[in-house]
């Protein structure tokens, strides 16, 4: 599995101390509970150097979800590493954080097995809010993608020989002050603007805000805001590009990150991506004997300019193998 979801029947699984499952299968606080929790089974895998969790909730200025993760290396279990306090209210976000124990640590959107390989994991997530009288907070998915410690054979899919999904482009450079560094916030705004809605680059960008890792490039705090603005979203790891080619011939757009040392590691870029940065991936052809993978690069200050085809071979040498997939719940 490149990307484990819980979500649906699923939730039967797991473990609800002060939630009910709603008939629609959202986790919600009881009636009386200002706080409770969600406890998943064990899930074993193959091993796996980290994890990154995601997960979709619907919040307010007096509510909040926070998703927590432990790992097994080997027959022991790990401390529980929490990704922070997540609302949609930011006053009351208390933000992603680093956090070291003996057998696991956490830097801010991944949690990395420390002396030997993950071999299972485990999430949980508590929804709180300030009172019994106040809105539940509500969770509809659970998301945990494993970086593996080998490399797996990529399964073939069913692909189109071509594909263009037509994604409004935008520049993150016409964003005064914080332009240069919302790469991923302003690549998301253009997939969910694809799917129908339109959101401002500063605003969305300040939605998904980490304020405990002071930064906008969070990967589960921005699929976290896109949820909160009525999609399904969650992070996944690749084996392959073609699983985003999968993605795309299925009508959704993708969003991965890329790092580069030279503006020359991929023709035509307005810049070399030395710390990463995030694109939007919108689609793939074959010109004249060349595979070209198309992207929106937020990069370019031109707004009409960010549409790129960048060839699939450079793509793949620069791809971090990790994507956001979003979905527009009907």
């Amino acid at each position: 599995m490149a990307v484990l979801i819980i979500d649906g029947e699923k939730f039967k699984n797991g473990k609800l101390s002060g939630l009910t499952l709603t008939e629609d299968f959202k986790l919600k606080l009881n009636g009386d509970c200002a706080e409770g929790y969600y406890e998943s089974e064990l899930f074993a895998c193959q091993t796996f150097k980290n994890i990154v969790a995601s997960w979709n909730s619907k919040t307010g200025y007096r509510s909040s979800v926070e998703m927590q993760v432990r790992i097994k290396t080997g027959e022991v279990m790990s401390d529980w590493f929490s990704y922070g306090r997540w609302s949609s209210f930011l006053g009351k976000r208390s933000g992603s954080s680093c956090a070291a124990g003996e057998y696991a640590k956490i830097i801010d959107d991944t949690v990395f097995a420390v002396r030997a390989d993950g071999t299972a994991f485990q999430c949980k997530i508590f929804l709180r809010r300030d009172n019994s009288g106040c809105t539940s907070p509500e969770v509809s998915l659970l998301a945990v993608s494993p970086k593996y410690s080998d490399e797996r054979t990529a399964q073939s899919a069913k692909i189109k020989e071509s594909v263009y999904l037509p994604v409004p482009g935008r520049s993150q450079m016409v964003v005064p002050e914080i332009g240069n560094i919302i790469c991923s916030p302003t690549s998301l705004a253009m997939i969910l603007e694809y799917h129908g809605r339109k959101i401002p680059t500063l605003d969305f960008a300040e939605l998904s805000y980490d304020s405990g890792g002071d930064m906008y490039g969070n990967w589960s705090y921005t699929v976290a805001a896109a949820s909160e603005l009525g999609f399904e979203a969650y992070v996944e790891r690749c084996e392959s590009i073609e699983t985003v080619k999968k993605y795309l011939s299925e009508g959704y757009p993708v969003s991965f990150s890329i790092a580069t040392t030279s503006i020359s590691d991929i023709e035509g870029a307005p810049q070399a991506y030395p710390h990463g940065h995030l694109i939007a991936v919108v689609g793939y052809e074959c010109v004249d004997g060349t595979d070209y993978i198309i992207v929106n690069d937020p990069a370019d200050p031109d707004e009409t300019k960010v549409k790129k085809y960048y060839a699939e071979a450079q793509v793949e040498k620069a791809w971090s193998g990790i994507i956001y997939v979003v979905k527009s719940k009907v």
